[in-house]
């Protein structure tokens, strides 16, 4: 796999303090991102006590084995840092493979922690370029038959998209909204289930790609935290005809990065993940090829997001999509991304 790591914008040093007061000291970046508001107005020490309690770092939020095991080792001299990563059966994406959202937060917290051993640092860019894994073939399937199989009538399997206790006021609102505009059958909103092997049963992917395993417990990466309220909290909805998706997103206290914000890797997950759902239900974009995301300001942790995700075009057997993530009154943006998704078409299972 190439990948191009971030672009980190180097800090001065701000010693003897705590994370969260060097944080608060740090000088605002070019791209907006001051240490303490971010541009949200919001001050890491006045967030609710009890979210605070619960934080933990993005990557260590995982019972052994499960989620990200990782150990880096530095080279002072060469400036240099390398990373020893093994995922766990918590971080898949398609079923047998690591998420590209995965992939990308063990990118931006090793470049991070390099960054940070030459003074305090904060992402403004993250480039990574996926290598491509199967040449895909031709493609019949419609678009409602696509989100027909997605999205069953019935089933047994536990939907995580609906509200719970700890969504927000916003969230609660919008998702409403959205709601609504399903009635009208241009907007769907999609289930969540907690694999995707969940929801494509019935098919697999083509011979060669197909990952055996005699473990039961796959998770996709953002349904891998199960308490309500802790870590990823969202809903998609989609649009058929145009092709675009609207994600509300809620990051939990296990998603922190800096003090009382998500951790940037949290939300280029997400963004890969409504662009995934995307993608396959607009054109059976599969795998991510590239993610180009451009940090703006930090999401309080417990506040909503809004990913506004459009499929820009479909050529050479590839999705060019884009997506923005911003508040819900779109005075803030959070990020923005672009990604291209290959097209490959699942393979029915043969009949027991």
């Amino acid at each position: 796999m190439r990948l191009f790591l971030g672009e980190r914008r180097k800090q001065r040093p701000v010693l003897g303090l705590s994370n969260a007061e060097k944080l608060r000291c740090a000088p605002a970046h070019s791209c907006g991102c001051a240490g303490e508001t971010a541009g949200t107005g919001v001050d890491p020490r006045f967030m609710k006590e009890e979210q605070m309690s619960k934080a933990q770092q993005f990557t260590r939020s995982f019972e052994e084995g499960l989620g990200f095991e990782y150990v880096m080792f530095y080279n002072k001299v060469e400036r240099r840092m390398v990373c020893l990563f093994q995922s766990g059966l918590h971080l898949q994406g398609v079923p047998g493979y690591v998420h590209g959202g995965a992939i990308a937060t063990i990118i931006d917290v090793t470049t991070g922690m390099c960054a940070y051993a030459e003074g305090v640092a904060m992402t403004a860019n993250l480039n990574i370029d996926y290598k491509k894994l199967h040449q895909a073939s031709a493609f019949g399937s419609s678009t409602d038959s696509l989100v027909a199989r997605f999205c069953p009538e019935k089933t047994d399997l536990k939907d995580y998209a609906i509200p719970n206790a700890s969504w927000c006021p916003d969230m609660l609102s919008l998702y409403q909204e959205f709601l609504e505009k399903t009635k009208s059958g241009r907007w769907i909103k999609l289930f969540s289930f907690k694999s995707n092997r969940e929801h494509i049963q019935g098919l697999k992917l083509p011979s060669g790609l197909a990952a055996a395993s005699d473990k039961q417990d796959w998770r996709i990466f953002t349904r891998c935290i199960q308490l309500e309220g802790q870590g990823y909290e969202y809903v998609i909805f989609f649009h058929p005809s145009e092709k675009k998706s609207v994600c509300l997103f809620q990051p939990g206290p296990y998603l922190e990065g800096a003090p009382g914000f998500a951790h940037g890797g949290s939300l280029a997950a997400m963004m890969d993940e409504t662009f995934s759902k995307t993608a396959y239900l607009a054109g059976e974009g599969l795998f991510t090829l590239s993610l180009n995301i451009r940090f703006k300001n930090l999401i309080p942790v417990g506040s909503l997001a809004v990913l506004d995700t459009q499929v820009e075009k479909i050529e050479n057997q590839k999705l060019y999509m884009s997506c923005i993530a911003q508040s819900r009154d779109k005075q803030t943006v959070y990020a923005k991304c672009s990604g291209v998704f290959l097209q490959l078409q699942l393979e029915e299972e043969p009949s027991q």
